[in-house]
């Protein structure tokens, strides 16, 4: 009986304390969107310089996220094999839950990531969006055509391939914007593998229904995965883009089978 009340109050402060986490992410949102980011902007440089130092903050703002979480006993995170991502140029993971990319952008200084289109008219992050120079999720070349330009820049990528989060316990299908990317910028990605055990603000479940015990998300950065024969071979563009997706939701799908060994 006790056993089972100490579980029931340990759930319901999760979900407090989930909400809480949500409050403190709104607020720190709009202080970056409507202070810091406009002070940033007219510190001077070039459009680069200032992207770069909106990346900066936005990766303070989402460690002081994560560690909320953490701190208030919402999840754990465990990290697995970041340093391979010190000399990585093209990043891709999978996307199981609702946090994952404020987890990895609170890993990375500055990153270049790929957002859905509708975060631009989004109101709590439009402005950070448009600070940064994250990149919309739109369809044909022009995506791909700006991510190739800036990984010649020497800037650092991080993609979704899914586009969305993740069917719960499964992964859901790659679209070829990630496999085109690697084709044109000729670079091996670097896969960062999330899980979440027990699964928790994952697609199509309410963040309050949080889990009985708490979560862990793993983050495992694996070693580049080489494209070249994929990509080779006397291939059309199109044949190439189609064996490097192939090639990127095999691995992923692999690697979330033996985490469930």
């Amino acid at each position: 009986m006790i056993v089972q009340l100490g579980h029931l109050l340990g759930r319901a402060w999760r979900v407090f304390a989930t909400a809480l986490c949500f409050m403190v992410a709104g607020l720190v949102l709009v202080f970056l969107g409507a202070l810091v980011l406009p002070v940033l902007r007219v510190l001077g440089g070039g459009r680069e310089a200032r992207e770069l130092r909106a990346q900066y903050a936005t990766h303070l703002a989402c460690r002081l996220g994560i560690a909320v979480f953490v701190s208030l006993g919402v999840i754990r995170v465990e990290v697995e094999g970041w340093e391979r991502i010190r000399s990585g140029r093209l990043m891709i993971a999978n996307h199981p839950s609702l946090i994952d990319a404020v987890l990895l952008l609170s890993l990375l200084p500055t990153a270049d990531c790929v957002v859905k289109a509708s975060h631009t008219d989004n109101f709590w992050l439009r402005q950070t969006v448009a600070a940064t120079g994250y990149i919309p999720n739109v369809k044909g070349p022009q995506l791909v055509e700006e991510c190739v330009k800036r990984l010649r820049a020497d800037r650092r990528i991080l993609i979704f391939p899914e586009g969305t989060r993740s069917p719960r316990g499964r992964l859901g299908p790659f679209a070829r914007g990630a496999a085109h990317i690697a084709i044109g910028a000729e670079l091996d990605p670097i896969p960062v593998t999330l899980r979440c055990d027990p699964a928790t603000l994952s697609r199509d479940v309410a963040w309050w229904r949080v889990p009985k015990r708490l979560p862990t998300f793993t983050v495992r950065v694996g070693e580049p995965i080489p494209i070249g024969e994929a990509a080779d071979g006397g291939f059309s563009r199109a044949q190439a883009s189609r064996s490097v997706t192939a090639l990127l939701q095999d691995y992923f799908e692999r690697q979330i089978e033996r985490g469930r060994e």
